[in-house]
């Protein structure tokens, strides 16, 4: 059959084309399959629309089920969008979600509102996953990993702010109804944080890393270390110490090591603290000085095994020195001036105290029991009150001078062997 020249021409605009000699069919106006009123060069209607390659009837490539669902190639009519694909379960001016469905399991897209869902097609933020019952952390939530086993082939995940004025950058952990915690950076001040409470980083802060790498614990720190709170050290389980140290490493000479102790939040405290040179501040070198109000206790080493302890007196306000060395210990003044005690007491007043005493102007050794006259050029024993019956025992011997033992009544007991004895009940 020659088909040249074959025109079929209507007055209507329902056909209007020509239908050429190897059977090609140009049309100027729509055409309708399946329908009367077509809107578009081709407008197809009918249950099912099937596009296929092969020769049997089995479907391919483009498939639209019901009249409900929508496949749009190209430019896409919603403004700011651009150039895409996409498919709709429903007309776009009523419905814009997306759903790609396989076995139950949902993937949802929002142009719109820029929600995902996995594992779930209500999502209330941009990525909501709904994780699985499983405990494993590799097939439940998130999952990074980059398999190359090459240098530099690192695995990230990252959370960032916009800027200076923007808000903070933290991840969030929650146990419904129970507890949660965030961690991230801080924008006020770039501090790192561990705060209690998945919501915020700012209000419960529990752990703080400032950008100068000072720590606080219950706090924002002001110092290297600023703990809110007690500090408990425990053994290393073997017999060995829990030390706290306090070092300072700046090199400089007149810097200290201190551990300051204060009771109130203002107002002075007690020192100890160290150095390694001689100052004037402390008085020696390497010493550990605890100090407060009163005055200072001072530890010094002064070599073969000795140490020095030195104080002020509270009761005399006299200036005392005690060194231990070559297994000995001594009491002496800090000048010619002040006498050196060595004195043990069960109270606050000297008569409830044993005194012994070296007067510093002639060398005589005073033992007594309180307050009282101090014999020079001899030993001197004497208890005051004047009981009577005391006794003093042992054995004394005084070489070119005598031995006295003085009371105000008789009844006076003593043995001795050697020289002179003199007692003035006894005028011998």
């Amino acid at each position: 059959m020659d088909w040249t020249g074959f025109t079929m021409t209507r007055t209507d605009t329902q056909v209007n084309g020509v239908l050429d000699a190897k059977g090609n069919a140009i049309v100027s106006g729509y055409v309708g399959i399946g329908t009367t009123d077509p809107r578009d060069r081709l407008h197809v209607v009918k249950a099912n629309a099937y596009a296929s390659r092969a020769a049997n009837p089995l479907p391919s490539n483009i498939i639209a089920s019901s009249a409900s669902q929508r496949l749009y190639m190209g430019t896409y009519y919603t403004g700011g969008v651009g150039a895409c694909s996409t498919i709709q379960s429903s007309d776009y001016y009523t419905d814009p979600d997306s759903v790609v469905r396989d076995h139950g399991t949902a993937l949802l897209l929002n142009p719109i509102g820029g929600n995902v869902g996995i594992g779930t097609d209500t999502p209330s933020a941009p990525l909501h996953i709904k994780s699985s019952g499983n405990s494993n952390p590799a097939t439940n939530g998130i999952y990074v990993y980059n398999t190359s086993n090459t240098a530099g082939q690192d695995s990230i995940v990252s959370i960032r702010s916009g800027g200076s004025s923007a808000g903070d950058a933290y991840t969030s952990y929650d146990i419904a109804g129970e507890a949660g915690w965030a961690t991230g950076i801080r924008n006020t001040d770039n501090a790192y944080v561990i705060n209690q409470g998945w919501d915020n980083i700012r209000n419960q802060e529990r752990f703080v890393i400032n950008s100068l790498g000072n720590v606080g614990i219950g706090k924002t720190p002001a110092q290297k270390l600023d703990v809110q709170g007690g500090i408990r050290a425990y053994g290393n389980g073997s017999g060995g110490p829990s030390p706290i140290y306090s070092e300072n490493a700046s090199g400089s000479s007149d810097a200290y090591a201190v551990i300051f102790l204060r009771n109130n939040n203002s107002g002075s405290g007690c020192y100890w603290f160290m150095n390694s040179t001689t100052r004037s501040a402390d008085g020696g070198a390497n010493t550990a000085t605890l100090r407060n109000d009163a005055g200072n206790l001072r530890l010094q080493a002064l070599g073969e095994n000795g140490m020095t302890i030195t104080g002020s007196s509270i009761n005399s306000n006299i200036y005392h020195n005690i060194s231990s060395g070559n297994n000995s210990m001594t009491s002496y003044g800090p000048n010619s001036t002040w006498n050196a005690y060595l004195r043990v007491g069960s109270g606050s007043s000297y008569l409830d105290q044993f005194t012994a005493q070296v007067i510093s102007t002639n060398g005589n050794l005073h033992i007594d029991s309180g307050l009282g006259d101090i014999h020079y050029y001899g030993f001197y024993v004497r208890q005051n009150g004047y009981i009577p019956n005391h006794y003093f025992y042992g054995g004394v011997y005084a070489q070119d001078d005598w031995f006295r033992v003085n009371t105000s009544t008789a009844g006076l007991y003593w043995e001795t062997l050697g020289r002179g004895i003199w007692s003035p009940e006894a005028g011998s």
